[in-house]
């Protein structure tokens, strides 16, 4: 068998060497480190309690960040914060149906306050490190929340970024009242999706379409069929503008005052 012998020419390899060499040459940089730091976990709406899921899916890896950051910045320069939210469509209607279904004597207040306490034991019990798991609509957080939602709003306002809008809703005669996302479910109408557990504007696969579009909507407080009703509500435009005004702000402690 005749060998056939590789020949490179110079400049071939000069081309490789310089290829090595600038491999040999990389090196990663040295991570910086802020000053201080805040950790956010995502907070848990307050109409269940927390399994396991709920644990490992999220507070697991913040916990894991903060701790790592505590080790490098000093106790004192890190927090790490998480809370039950307490607003949303899923916890009016948890709390219908436990009325309803278990005839739950407490208030939507009582409801959430009880799923909040269970989720803080599950937190502590799982040695979660979070230096504050408040609730978004209860005792101090609640105060702090409002009064920073009620100056972020009318900041909105002042500078132009709010305008109303009239927008078609779900509402049940019987019931008198329109229905949030939740509180109407039929079958999705985007193309090729068999899901019959579908809501206002999104069904359990993820699909979103437009309300009007649900197909066979029913309503969850009294089975009939909703109409459409016009109602107003305020959109948010031109928000990335007023970024500088925000962040001027909250580096001079206005919300915080």
């Amino acid at each position: 068998m005749e060998r056939k012998r590789i020949t490179f020419t110079r400049k071939e390899t000069d081309t490789m060497s310089e290829e090595k060499k600038e491999f040999v040459k990389h090196e990663a940089p040295r991570p910086e480190f802020p000053k201080r730091a805040i950790i956010t976990g995502g907070m848990p709406y307050g109409n269940k309690k927390l399994h396991f899921g709920h644990i490992g899916g999220v507070f697991v890896f913040a916990d894991v960040y903060a701790r790592f950051l505590r080790d490098r910045l000093g106790d004192e320069n890190v927090i790490f914060v998480s809370g039950t939210d307490c607003y949303g469509s899923p916890i009016a209607e948890s709390y219908r149906k436990l009325v309803a279904e278990q005839g739950f004597k407490g208030t939507i207040h009582d409801f959430v306050e009880e799923n909040h306490k269970a989720q803080k034991k599950t937190l502590d019990d799982y040695m979660i490190s979070l230096n504050i798991f408040g609730a978004s609509g209860l005792g101090r957080t609640a105060e702090i929340h409002n009064k920073v939602s009620d100056w972020f709003i009318r900041t909105l306002y002042k500078n132009g970024h709010l305008h109303r809008i009239s927008t078609k809703q779900f509402y049940d005669e019987k019931a008198g009242c329109f229905l949030n996302g939740r509180q109407v479910i039929g079958k999705c109408p985007v193309d090729g999706c068999q899901s019959e557990k579908a809501y206002a504007d999104e069904c359990d696969l993820g699909h979103q379409y437009m309300p009007e579009n649900l197909i066979n909507p029913k309503s969850t407080l009294t089975g009939d069929t909703p109409i459409m009703k016009d109602v107003e509500n305020w959109l948010s435009k031109g928000i990335s503008s007023a970024k500088d005004t925000f962040c001027k702000s909250i580096s001079c402690n206005i919300i915080f005052q």
